[in-house]
């Protein structure tokens, strides 16, 4: 038997799931591409409405989640259903975490 086949083998054998770690996550969620729905988009939302949903998820008791994409891979994987930009620049990526950041 070759040795990666060996080391995956082996690894294999050490991973533990723990039965509170499974059941925390347990959980239904929205792919992140998926979510909101694109009929949560419309014109009507505004500032206002921005800003009650940041009051309202202030106020509640469970935590939040999110998720920023970056939208940069160094190729193309034709699976993917993510926006995206191909490029090897990682200067663009750079300027791109800078602005999110602020």
């Amino acid at each position: 038997m070759n040795s990666v086949v060996m080391a995956s083998s082996q690894a294999e054998k050490e991973v533990l799931f723990h039965p509170e770690l499974l059941h925390k996550f347990d959980i239904n969620g929205p792919r992140y591409t998926s979510y909101p729905s694109a009929d949560r988009f419309h014109g009507e939302f505004n500032e206002l409405d921005y800003l009650g949903a940041l009051k309202r998820l202030a106020k509640a008791s469970e935590p939040v989640s999110l998720y920023f994409h970056l939208p940069f891979c160094p190729n193309i994987c034709y699976y993917c259903g993510c926006n995206k930009i191909i490029t090897k620049d990682h200067g663009r990526s750079a300027k791109y975490i800078k602005y999110l950041a602020k």
